[in-house]
């Protein structure tokens, strides 16, 4: 803690650095009053100027009477020679005066560890971490959203899953992107049971109510429900016409459904992919739609297509080879994969969509090929767990970046611009 004189007397540490010991610093310099002369400040009831150089004179006895206390100055300021503080002064005087060498109270300690910071005997440059458990300790099981952090970051894997490391929440935690996504799947899946087939034009007053009660029921006031209410007024106002407008084509099916297969083509060992997909819906043209929803982020055709983003194209894989025993879902093809980003702000809601039934079924395909690739290469324990692999795909929420000490390697990853 940086503290002043002042409140620094109202607690007490093991150990305190009393810093600025210059004249003009500690004691401050009263400076010359050019409008109260000494005896009208008197007269005026006004305390003397000198007081505070009392004050400060107190608090310097107050703390030299610590357990632990480094008395520091600077002995030159722009370029110019300080004064020591008159409380060092008088010290060094009475030191001698008892024939004690003033040196007994200096130590050479900390003044040998900041010199041997300068003059390293070995420059070792920072590597990115990338570490090879044994295949006994590797994760035989993993859901979709966690092979995307696979790809993106496969060192948080390791500190998760085989480490079993999980962040600790910071004391009055802000609402963040976990908790907006949370509340916007508890709302989604509530207004869904209420409105399973038909959506009228006054179920946004029922989306309100719902996300209110879901709010309450995760532990929100009402100072937060007015933070919360105009983003959902503008989410509602997208999302009512657009359910109209989607079911007309489509009908609602389930949401939250939870399913997984398990992988033994090509791989030593079988692995299980598991995943609970947020909403499946018929289309009256034939085949399901794969809904997924979103609080933010940015999601494009283009990286669903080439694996950026695989969670869709996963769940549609466990989809076509029937992962959900528990669930009565139509034999028929996946015919479209959309996110639903859903964020209530200038831009309440965005669609995005593939649903060319060659290009789905090519990239289901290409989507299974890549995970068995993925799950044999780290079945190789030659193969480390990366931290980020590719800086400009990092992933979205990293709770392990300081365990990878990012900051330290990244600026001069060999990959980077800088390095190049």
């Amino acid at each position: 803690m940086i503290l002043g004189q002042l409140e620094a007397r109202l607690i007490q540490t093991n150990r305190i650095i009393m810093a600025g010991l210059n004249e003009g610093t500690w004691p401050p310099d009263m400076g010359h009053d050019p409008w109260m002369s000494r005896p009208m400040r008197k007269n005026f009831g006004l305390p003397p100027a000198e007081r505070g150089i009392t004050l400060a004179a107190h608090d310097f006895t107050q703390g030299l009477c610590g357990t632990e206390v480094f008395l520091t100055r600077t002995k030159h300021d722009g370029g110019v020679a300080t004064v020591p503080a008159r409380w060092l002064q008088r010290m060094e005087a009475l030191m001698k005066t008892l024939d004690i060498n003033p040196n007994i109270i200096r130590t050479d300690q900390y003044f040998d560890y900041a010199h041997a910071l300068d003059h390293a005997n070995e420059k070792r440059e920072i590597k990115r971490p990338q570490v090879t458990p044994p295949v006994s300790s590797r994760p035989t099981s993993l859901s979709v959203t966690q092979i995307e952090t696979w790809m993106r970051d496969p060192y948080s894997i390791y500190a998760k899953h085989i480490l079993k490391l999980k962040p600790l929440d910071p004391i009055e935690k802000p609402v963040g992107a976990l908790e907006r996504g949370n509340i916007l799947h508890d709302t989604m899946e509530k207004f869904t049971e209420a409105f399973p087939k038909d959506v009228q034009d006054n179920a946004k007053h029922d989306f309100i109510v719902l996300a209110k009660s879901t709010l309450q029921e995760n532990g929100f006031d009402q100072e937060e429900w007015n933070f919360w209410l105009p983003r959902l007024l503008r989410l509602s106002d997208w999302l009512i016409p657009q359910e109209q407008q989607w079911r007309q084509n489509a009908r609602f099916g389930k949401s939250e459904i939870e399913g997984s297969i398990e992988i033994s083509d090509n791989v030593k060992t079988p692995f299980t992919l598991k995943t609970r997909i947020d909403r499946i819906d018929y289309l009256k043209t034939g085949g399901v739609a794969l809904i997924d929803y979103k609080s933010g982020g940015t999601y494009s055709v283009k990286s669903i297509e080439n694996g950026k983003t695989p969670q869709l194209p996963l769940e549609a894989m466990i989809l076509n080879h029937h992962g959900f025993e528990n669930h009565q879902l139509p034999d028929g093809k996946v015919a479209q994969l959309s996110y639903w980003t859903m964020t209530g702000g200038k831009e309440a809601g965005k669609i995005t969509s593939i649903d060319n039934q060659e290009t789905l079924n090519t990239l289901i395909e290409d989507t299974y090929t890549q995970l068995t690739t993925l799950i044999a290469t780290y079945e190789d324990e030659a193969t480390p767990y990366i931290a980020i692999p590719r800086p400009d795909h990092a992933p979205r929420f990293h709770d392990f970046e300081h365990l990878e000490r990012v900051k330290e390697w990244a600026a001069l990853d060999d990959t980077s611009e800088e390095a190049a």
